[in-house]
């Protein structure tokens, strides 16, 4: 239960940690950030008898969350973005927030980024200890696992914390956003609410859905609409640390989500649920059994599309959009591709998951089921993606990138180091085909620039690029053409 809302004020002197408003010039484009404590208490959950039970009540926290809005209230979509932030390199990541932020500020979309594990809380405190000396996820049991057992990755949890009093938090942020009397949201009991999460984010979703978001009888559901990506491959969290499966190394991956529980296993969503994948969670790392079958059933409204060509982490969302940001630089943290190959996957599949998240709104708000697109063509014998004679991966959500390509996609790269083993898994590369494939495919610049804005057309009517992307799209497609050597 949450016992109230604290505002924490932005000065020259503080700031949140993770802040976007200079990097996405929030000045210029009417946006404002502001963040908040929520003070409340929650159950801590486990499996009592092979159900979930509560084995411990109304354990003191207080947690933060980050929101991005329009200024003008006139403005506001309707639409709220909850994204249970990354915490996979011990900071808060917006991932999805980095991803579609475009999309999100130029139809003015609310988004609120919710702190989701306590073991990013030391490094906000590193940044500023005064602004986030309040913040608590204290463990209300003694642990009975060491510290390297807990939780579903290796050294993320602590006995001093406990990360099972997220599913609370969750639910009652869900809760006071649907009560404009008791919510600092303006407007949000009208809005449509709607869950994100990236990678482990994804898992926690999972969890969420299956455990929580149905469990008690509700005249207004929790959330309106679920949109998770990058999670195929990733490991499902416990209903608290002591539970969570160890998530320790790449070889654990396929284990670790062989026996998770999936959406039409254990349950039924009532909400729309669109799950996103790129190549990095469609083989290898990843398993089709983290997936369902597309479904228009009002029960269980559910779509998945797979991006040929992407891998999990790319260029920009892992190192571009945090280059000079001196948070990092402050508390020690350099993201960085560590990659032997020299160029990184910069695949842009943000044009893909806007187009997806207006599905998603469009299913909710205006009962447009979204298109069904056939899934990455998988080779059963070599337990990898099929591909085509440039190398790149045939099915898909297909896009002017790889049917029109200037480079051959990889979804994993060779690690520098050892220490970067983990990230390579997940962060391909590319090679690009050169001037003389370049013009021996398409002639001239030109004629590659005709051939991508009929397909944008066609997407465009397909809904599957958004027009307010669309001039983009053919932009950063005839850049990587010219790179290639056209």
């Amino acid at each position: 239960m949450i016992r109230k809302f604290e505002k924490i004020p932005v000065t020259v002197a503080s700031h949140p940690y993770g802040t976007a408003e200079k990097k996405c010039d929030f000045a210029r484009r009417g946006f404002v950030e502001e963040e908040f404590f929520m003070h409340g208490t929650a159950n801590v959950y486990g499996t009592v008898d092979g159900k979930t039970s509560v084995v411990y009540s109304a354990a003191p926290y207080v947690n933060r969350f980050v929101v991005r809005r329009p200024v003008d209230q006139s403005r506001f979509s309707g639409n709220i973005i909850v994204e249970i932030l990354n915490s996979t390199s011990w900071i808060d990541i917006d991932r999805m927030w980095v991803i579609s932020k475009e999309k999100f500020m130029r139809d003015g979309d609310t988004y609120i980024g919710i702190t989701s594990k306590p073991n990013t809380i030391p490094v906000m405190k590193k940044l500023d200890p005064k602004r986030y000396e309040a913040l608590s996820w204290a463990n209300p049991r003694k642990a009975t696992k060491p510290a390297e057992e807990l939780g579903n990755l290796a050294g993320a949890s602590s006995p001093e914390t406990e990360d099972g009093l997220f599913w609370d938090m969750l639910i009652d942020l869900a809760e006071v956003l649907r009560d404009r009397g008791r919510t600092p949201i303006e407007d949000s009991e009208k809005a449509r609410i709607f869950l994100t999460g990236w990678s482990q984010s994804g898992g926690y979703m999972l969890r969420f859905v299956n455990t929580f978001a149905y469990k008690d009888p509700r005249e207004v559901p929790l959330f309106d609409g679920y949109f998770a990506a990058g999670a195929a491959c990733i490991a499902y969290p416990g209903l608290n640390q002591e539970e969570s499966r160890p998530w320790s190394s790449p070889d654990n991956f396929s284990n670790a989500v062989s026996d998770a529980p999936v959406p039409w296993r254990l349950g039924k969503h009532y909400q729309p649920y669109i799950d996103v994948h790129t190549e990095s969670e469609n083989s290898g790392l990843g398993t089709k059994e983290a997936r369902c079958p597309d479904s228009d059933d009002s029960d269980f409204p559910y779509r998945a599309y797979d991006i040929p060509g992407a891998s999990h982490d790319t260029w920009y969302n892992m190192v571009e959009y945090f280059k000079n940001d001196p948070d990092l630089f402050t508390t020690g943290i350099f993201p960085a591709y560590g990659g032997r190959e020299p160029l990184a996957n910069d695949y842009p599949y943000e044009f893909i998951f806007n187009a997806a998240y207006q599905m998603l709104f469009d299913w909710v708000n205006k009962g447009i089921v979204p298109p069904r697109i056939s899934l990455i063509e998988l080779d059963g014998a070599a337990n990898d993606n099929k591909r085509d004679e440039h190398g790149n991966a045939l099915g898909g959500w297909r896009t002017a990138f790889v049917d029109y390509p200037a480079c051959t996609y990889y979804k994993r790269s060779t690690p520098l180091t050892p220490f970067f083993t983990f990230g390579c898994g997940v962060f391909g590369y590319k090679v690009l085909f050169g001037a003389e494939k370049m013009k021996r495919l398409y002639g001239s610049l030109d004629t590659y620039r005709t051939l991508v804005e009929e397909m944008a057309g066609r997407q465009v009517t397909a809904k599957q690029l958004l027009p307010g992307d669309h001039e983009a799209y053919i932009k950063r497609a005839l850049e990587y053409a010219r790179q290639a050597g056209l």
